[in-house]
Parts: C-alpha cells; structure tokens; sequence
C-alpha cells in the first residue's frame, strides 16, 4: 500500500518579474506531492504529463523531489501553462493556457487501476475542464481509502457554476477532509455563513474541514472542535502555492492518524501540530517566488 498519492493537474506558473515571467512547476495538486516529498513524506503522484520540454521538466522536478512517479502517463499533447500577477494584499491573478492539454485530455484508459494507498489527495481546476473533470470524478469514486480534496476556486476556468457546484456536492460526498480557503469558501457558498457551511459538510459526511485565510491564519474543523493557528510573520516574495504548501504540511502530519476512511488514530495533540506544520510550511513558501515549500528541517526550526 502506498502512503500518500496525489492526483490532478500538473502546469508551468510563469511568474511575472520586472520585464519577464519565469518558468515554474506547478499545479495545486503537483505543489502538495513537492511539499510532501521536501517533508520526507513517502508521496507519488499520479497524472499526465506532456512529452514537451515542459512534460520533462515537471517529470524531472517530482524526481528530484522524491516523489513517486510511476503512475504518471505521457501524450504528445501539450503542456498546461499558466501566467501569473501578483498584487499586494490580494490573491495572484492567473491566465492559463489549457486547451486540448496533457493533463486535460486524460481519459480513463491513461490512469492506473484505483490505487491502494493510505491517503489520497485531489485537485483542483482539473475538476473544472473537460475531459479530465469527468476523468477524475469517476476516478476518485472508485478509490478505497481517506480522500482529502482541495477546490482551488479558479472561476476563470468555470464556464457553467451550477454544473461545477453539482459536481462539488457529488464528491463532498465521497471524500473525508475538504481543504480550502476563505476565497474558495465566499465562491462556493457566497451568503453562507462559514460554520454553517461546516456543519452542512459535516451533515454530508466530511471528517475533517481546514479552511486558510491568508494573512487571517488557519482553522481546523472537526465535529468535535475547532482549532486555529495564527499566520508565521514572514517577508512575503509572492503567495503562490501558499495554501497547497499548508495542504501538504497538514496532510505531512494527519496520515498518521488515519484508519481506513476514518481519523480514529486522531487526537488533539496530533491536530495541533497538523495545523502549526500547515502554517509554518505555507509562511515559509511566501518567502520565495513561486511555489517552493520548505524542508522538514527548515519547519522544525520554528516549531
């Protein structure tokens, strides 16, 4: 059985600096499998990629990060590429370039058979096109484990709300832990009150809600507490892959306490500490450009 694996898009963020953009590996899903292989978690990640100079230069990146990537598949087609704007005090601002891409043509037949593993973490805008939206619904409903889940919210990418708030309400009620932000919580839910919106994923059988909200800090929800956890004072370079850094330091510290589909190995302490490796590993991220999470090391030092 696998420890963690993680699932979805995998995409170059040209960040923008000064007169040009620089070229980063990325994709919500691809910087947690990063994150938790610099944290020493035994992680693989499972997607596909293009035979592109970008395809191998994502390939390259999860390898030299110790990440598994025996289940990745190869097309011809392109690679995902997306542009990004940071401005101060507000989220980045992103253009991507996606039609007719790798890791958005997948097809059923370019996945493995449902994989055995501990832990498994989806998202997030390839639930949002097509083909791969269906794709990896369908995946994920015939998975046998814990399944953690993280919308990162891009509207720009949502050409019909209903049809992906339905397809939201599907997998909600397939998954144990939902992770997201304040931003993605006011898209998905705008006149809803935050502990209502918990208390109605509870109702739906989530375990576990974690809800970041930038410089605001971090909340951890269970059904039987609510935990919060300041943000890390840091010099901030950019946000990008702040929340997806703070997804795999939480998820870094969680997979111990799971059992099958539950959290019965949870306990307070262990939900602390999942909250404060979360926070630090995100503060750490914003102090250097693009998605780039910290080492065990480098969070150890301020726990």
């Amino acid at each position: 059985m696998k420890r963690i694996i993680c699932y979805g898009e995998s995409l170059i963020d040209f960040t923008h600096d000064g007169h040009a953009f620089i070229p980063h590996p990325g994709g919500s899903p691809y910087n947690v499998a990063i994150a938790l292989g610099r944290l020493g978690s035994q992680v693989d990640y499972c997607t596909q990629l293009s035979t592109d100079m970008f395809g191998n230069m994502l390939l390259q990146h999860l390898q030299l990060n110790h990440v598994g990537t025996t289940t990745i598949s190869r097309s011809p087609a392109p690679s995902t590429l997306a542009f990004v704007l940071t401005h101060p005090e507000t989220e980045p601002e992103y253009a991507f370039y996606s039609r007719q891409a790798a890791d958005v043509i997948i097809q059923p037949e370019d996945l493995p058979a449902p994989i055995d593993a501990k832990l498994h973490h989806f998202g997030s805008i390839s639930l949002m096109q097509e083909p791969c939206g269906t794709t990896w619904e369908h995946y994920l409903t015939q998975l046998d484990g814990f399944i953690s889940f993280d919308p990162n919210i891009r509207s720009s990418l949502i050409p019909e709300r209903q049809v992906y708030l339905d397809r939201f309400n599907r997998i909600t009620r397939k998954i144990q832990l939902l992770r997201l932000s304040l931003s993605d919580l006011q898209w998905l839910a705008p006149n809803e009150a935050v502990e209502h919106f918990v208390a109605r994923m509870f109702a739906q059988g989530i375990l576990m809600v974690a809800i970041t909200s930038g410089s605001d800090g971090a909340w951890v929800y269970t059904p039987q507490s609510k935990q919060y956890q300041p943000v890390t004072p840091v010099e901030v370079a950019d946000t990008i892959g702040a929340g997806d850094t703070f997804t795999a330091g939480l998820l870094s510290v969680l997979v111990e306490g799971i059992e099958g589909k539950t959290l019965a190995k949870l306990n307070d302490s262990m939900l602390l500490r999942a909250l404060k490796t979360g926070s630090i590993a995100a503060a750490l991220n914003c102090c250097n450009k693009g998605a780039n999470p910290p080492t065990a090391d480098e969070i150890n030092k301020l726990m």
